[in-house]
């Protein structure tokens, strides 16, 4: 009887825990669809963050196409500059023309008045004929008179007289003949030449010449016949080994050099010449190149073939490279100084040459260059000799292991000897400087960088570029006198790597720091772009979005828009720990209600179980990571998370942090509490993922405008300020967000300076900023190749004192950089030292780079690498020597 009672009693308990679980799974199913629809939702946000990407991705590719616009429009604008240049040409032509036609008019006016003049001595000659005639007629009449008065003497005699008559009216007409011939050929008489020699005077040339043209015009009576005997006199020259017309082997190579003409252009035009003129004017294909071969440009070379691959996942990739050596680079600077000589282009030379050493990285190659400064334009890159080029880096390795010859024969390099044309023995001594950015000087010297606490190589000082301890421009001292660098410095401190000097190194040229120019264009750049484009831009910046970043300088907004970037990833990073957390809160209340309700339905595969009396580890998600285990304080035993109802992320981070953790089990909390923190938890974690995702999305938003006003130009004032830059040729977006040394000179102007800042907000701030730009352009304009007196040194060191003064009140907050502190430093006594800054600068070697990537571009079919280096060899010996000769046009 017990039995049955008791069998009775556990199934009425079983009928009320189905009862019960059915009550469950129904509220937990409705939940479930509820998540459902949530989750649907957010794949909805999803779907419009997707669809707003691809709108942004379509506003780049407009961005692109409106781009190349750009580029189209400046292609027909340089097009158009050639039109305008070829009708000046016209006009010019034109303007010469006129002046021949009022030279041929005076000289017939001159030619009118003689003709007039032997006209009247014609016609008093005629009227005195004419005379003599009327007495003769009278003389005739008396003698009939005489004869009919004495009666009419015989017949014979008036018969006589008749005769005498009729032949005395044939020698009137004569005579009358004779006058109009002599009258016609008046008009055509040649005068004497005379002696014509190139050193009289214009005066009298000109009259040679119109006496010339006068025989001329007299032989040839129609345009025709004159145009067809000047032809025939220019082929038929008398000194055929001269012509006058004819340009020599020398001119016609300079033309095709100078004009990029080939040889089958070369042709074309000879044969069009010889067809309009009846003539050839230019040389022989074969003389061009014949005195193309005595330049020798290889000569002088070795060209090697060098392997510069790199490592790549464990091999090294072969890839081929040219690499030029000079053999004599005192051959070379000799051939140039001579041609400059004979030339009469050597300026300012008595007893001494200066010669600048320039070395800089351009594209892929490293390029060391030797450059002329008694030339009438140093900073041409034409005037630079090639010294050494390599593919690679501009360090203090590869120029030692590229270009050690080079910087020996330079060292050695003291005076040099030469014999001019006329046969006079020059000799010269050899002053050097040496130039390029603050990157390659610091190799040359074995430096190790602007990086490091002494970032300048012309001196010890030591100072921080960042951190708490950063040198801000208001706590420098500008008028501390630095304790310079030598090269015998530099020896001593490689030998235990102090101030920054490399340890084991040694210098690659011998020249003392003093002698390194200061670099005119990359000093004005890094100063505009550090300090001054920053505040620009960080002004404008602050009225199109004056709610979403408290920064006034470029720099400290992108410091809060970083903030942003971190905020934002943070909250992602939650949300995503959130939804994992319900889901692993969800699947833990259902693995617990199936355990529950038949303990047969817990899974013990395929994953390791806890030390939890009922491990759900396999019931929860397959997409899960990792999953995560703690330690219980009171049993030593691991649990995972989810087993010991932690589900919330910092819940988790609290119990390990706190590290006196006790499980469930040791607790003793049953099933069914555990179930209920799982329902709850999934329950608050499911209220809390709408609020941070609201936020997020906020946080999201926010960020995305701050980057249209900051890498965009979304915001008003900064298409206004670029249309403005676009307007005088300085659009930085057209170099990749950074401005060129020429765009730097035009936005320095006084003009450009202030049409900039009538868009900026008025504030004492900005006055300050502009009166230091304002400053730095006046400079700036003292980076020319003119030499200056002490007293205009004076007048720039005051002006240096003024701005450094001016930007320690503009920009108190901003550090100190290298060029900042060449510039306050070492600028005045390279001054005061060579009484020149900018008479040979690194302008010329930006310019060599472009010059060979086009040169490089222009050979680059040709296969033969060594071929392909010849020609370009070729190519830069003919520009030096137009440079050299003078005939280079630019």
């Amino acid at each position: 009887m017990g039995r049955k009672t008791n069998r009775v009693n556990q199934n009425l308990s079983n009928l009320k825990s189905t009862g019960v679980a059915k009550k469950w799974k129904d509220k937990y199913e409705d939940e479930k669809q509820q998540l459902q629809q949530e989750k649907k939702s957010a794949d909805v946000a999803l779907r419009n963050l997707d669809d707003a990407k691809l709108e942004l991705e379509r506003e780049k590719k407009s961005r692109v196409e409106l781009e190349q616009e750009i580029v189209v429009l400046k292609e027909e604008n340089e097009q158009l500059k050639v039109i305008s240049n070829q009708l000046e040409e016209e006009v010019r032509q034109l303007k010469e023309r006129n002046k021949q036609l009022q030279l041929e008019l005076e000289f017939h006016e001159t030619e009118n008045e003689e003709l007039t003049l032997s006209l009247n001595n014609s016609v008093m000659e005629v009227t005195e004929v004419s005379k003599s005639l009327e007495i003769t007629k009278i003389e005739a009449d008396n003698m009939k008179s005489c004869h009919y008065l004495n009666t009419l003497k015989t017949a014979e005699r008036c018969t006589e007289l008749r005769e005498k008559l009729v032949t005395l009216e044939k020698t009137n007409a004569k005579l009358s003949d004779e006058i109009e011939k002599e009258k016609s050929s008046s008009s055509t008489k040649i005068e004497p030449l005379g002696r014509y020699s190139a050193a009289h005077s214009a005066y009298k040339q000109m009259k040679v010449v119109r006496r010339c043209i006068s025989g001329m015009k007299a032989a040839a009576e129609n345009s025709i016949d004159y145009k067809h005997l000047i032809t025939n006199i220019l082929k038929h020259h008398p000194y055929p080994d001269s012509s006058p017309i004819k340009l020599t082997a020398e001119q016609t190579f300079v033309m095709k050099s100078v004009l990029h003409i080939s040889d089958n252009s070369m042709k074309k035009m000879k044969r069009l010449l010889k067809n309009f003129l009846g003539f050839d004017v230019l040389e022989s294909r074969i003389s061009v190149a014949e005195f193309t071969k005595l330049l020798k440009p290889c000569d002088n070379y070795n060209i090697d073939i060098i392997d510069v691959g790199e490592n790549s996942n464990g091999k090294k990739e072969h890839k081929d490279s040219i690499r030029f050596t000079i053999k004599s680079l005192e051959t070379g600077i000799v051939d140039r100084l001579r041609i400059l000589e004979d030339n009469k282009l050597l300026l300012g030379v008595q007893d001494e040459v200066t010669l600048c050493l320039l070395a800089d990285k351009g594209s892929d190659e490293t390029k060391v260059c030797v450059a002329i400064e008694n030339t009438e334009h140093p900073n041409s890159p034409n005037n630079l000799l090639l010294a050494a080029l390599f593919e690679g880096n501009d360090n203090e390795k590869d120029l030692r292991t590229h270009c050690s010859d080079v910087f020996k024969q330079w060292n050695d390099l003291e005076k040099i000897e030469f014999t001019t044309a006329s046969g006079n023995v020059m000799k010269l001594l050899v002053k050097k400087k040496i130039c390029g950015d603050m990157k390659c000087l610091s190799s040359l010297l074995g430096h190790q960088g602007q990086r490091a606490g002494c970032p300048c190589y012309a001196c010890e000082m030591k100072w921080p570029l960042s951190g708490k301890k950063m040198l801000t421009l208001a706590d420098a001292d500008f008028s501390i006198i630095p304790v310079l660098r030598s090269v015998a410095s530099y020896a001593r401190d490689s030998k235990t790597g102090s101030n920054n000097v490399i340890k084991g190194s040694t210098t690659l040229c011998k020249e003392e720091p003093e002698d390194f120019v200061v670099a005119t264009i990359h000093t004005i750049m890094g100063i505009f772009d550090k300090y001054f484009q920053s505040h620009i831009n960080g002004q404008v910046n602050v009225l199109d979005g004056k709610d979403l970043t408290s920064g006034d300088t470029m720099k400290s907004q992108k410091i809060d828009h970083q903030k942003l970037v971190k905020e934002e990833e943070a909250m992602k990073l939650r949300h995503d720990a959130l939804i994992k957390a319900q889901e692993e809160a969800y699947c833990t209340a259902v693995a617990y209600k199936n355990v529950i309700h038949n303990p047969v339905m817990h899974l013990k595969h395929p994953q390791p179980l806890c030390s939890a009396s009922i491990c759900i580890i396999n019931h929860l998600s397959n997409t899960r990571l990792a999953d995560d285990w703690i330690r219980c304080q009171t049993c030593k035993k691991y649990y995972h998370f989810s087993c010991t109802s932690l589900f919330h992320p910092e819940s988790k981070i609290e119990a390990c942090r706190v590290k006196k953790f006790v499980c469930c089990d040791c607790q003793h909390v049953p099933l069914s509490d555990r179930l209920s923190t799982a329902i709850s938890s999934e329950k608050s974690i499911s209220e809390e993922i709408p609020k941070v995702f609201a936020k997020m999305s906020q946080t999201s938003q926010k960020r995305s405008e701050v980057e249209g006003i900051l890498f965009r130009s979304t915001g008003e004032n900064r298409k206004q300020l670029e249309s403005f830059l676009s307007k005088i040729g300085c659009d930085p977006r057209t170099w990749y967000a950074s401005y060129t040394g020429n765009q730097i000179r035009k936005l320095l102007r006084p003009d450009h300076i202030d049409s900039i800042f009538d868009l900026l907000p008025k504030s004492p701030q900005n006055d300050l900023v502009k009166d230091a730009l304002l400053l730095l352009a006046e400079i700036m304009s003292y980076s020319n190749n003119i030499y200056y007196s002490d007293s205009d040194i004076d007048v720039v060191e005051s002006k240096l004192q003024l701005f450094l003064g001016l930007m320690k009140k503009a920009f108190p907050t901003e550090s100190v950089t290298p060029k900042m502190h060449m510039l306050a430093f070492h600028l005045i006594p390279y001054m005061r030292k060579h009484h020149t800054w900018g008479r040979t600068s690194e302008q010329s070697i930006e310019h060599y780079h472009a010059k060979y990537n086009k040169l490089k571009t222009r050979f680059q079919p040709i296969r033969n690498l060594k071929l392909r280096a010849a020609l370009i060899l070729q190519d830069l010996a003919i520009s030096n020597y137009l440079f050299d000769t003078g005939a280079w046009v630019n």
